[in-house]
């Protein structure tokens, strides 16, 4: 007997989420000629056992897509059209605010919109993971300033690594602290020279980044600097 003609005509109508004998019996009630069990299960063995396994990841994950695909969208996810970012917006966690995130945006008076950009500025403007990194030590208050080194016992004091004079807190670092402020300025010269025009830092466009007009060259530059900066102290 030829199962093409039984409407056999791809793996999954071979039935692997079922066993051998209950793919045999649906098999068998739904055609009109004689079936052979036995051919039927050599056919079925005949099929590798890791394409077995991905038919059955493929199966749980249409199913998971169309579970998904009725949450957004209005229910609508075309599948003959979307592209593999497609599937993955689906799969993955969506991502949410750190704790300290409330605490930047009262900081830096910033609006959901701009405190949302702050987050996913280091993404969009630099490349380097360590460039990137420290932006977010910034942004989470997790960056190892001595102040902090001081509390968890891994120095004598708190004072800046550079001055000497004042407790070495994020703000002390990258903008009160005199040297940080020798670096900004030569900075903002070099810049100048280069870009041909002024430019104009606050605490806010140092620690959180330029939001607008949005500057990504400036911004990566801004960010750079944090990092040689940061670099040079060890941080």
């Amino acid at each position: 007997m030829k199962y093409y003609d039984i409407g056999i005509w791809n793996v999954r109508d071979l039935r692997f989420d079922l066993n051998n004998m209950e793919s045999y019996e649906l098999i068998a009630k739904d055609v009109k000629k004689k079936t052979n069990f036995l051919g039927w299960i050599s056919m079925r063995h005949s099929i590798a056992p890791k394409l077995n396994l991905s038919i059955a990841m493929i199966t749980q994950l249409l199913t998971l897509i169309a579970y998904l695909s009725s949450k957004i969208n209005n229910g609508v996810f075309d599948i003959t059209i979307r592209k593999s970012k497609g599937y993955y917006s689906l799969l993955i966690k969506k991502v949410s605010f750190p704790n300290c995130a409330p605490i930047v945006k009262i900081d830096f008076n910033l609006s959901n919109k701009e405190l949302k950009q702050a987050f996913f500025l280091p993404r969009s403007v630099a490349f380097e993971p360590c460039v990137k990194a420290i932006q977010f030590k910034v942004l989470n208050s997790v960056l190892f300033t001595n102040s902090k080194l001081f509390k968890t016992g891994y120095r004598t004091d708190n004072l800046c690594s550079f001055c000497k004079q004042k407790s070495e807190m994020i703000n002390h670092f990258f903008w009160d602290c005199p040297y940080s402020n020798s670096f900004r300025e030569k900075f903002k010269l070099h810049y100048s020279v280069i870009r041909k025009q002024e430019v104009h830092l606050t605490l806010k466009d140092v620690l959180i980044c330029i939001l607008s007009p949005e500057s990504p060259l400036l911004n990566y530059l801004t960010l750079a600097g944090k990092f040689i900066y940061g670099a040079a102290e060890g941080i």
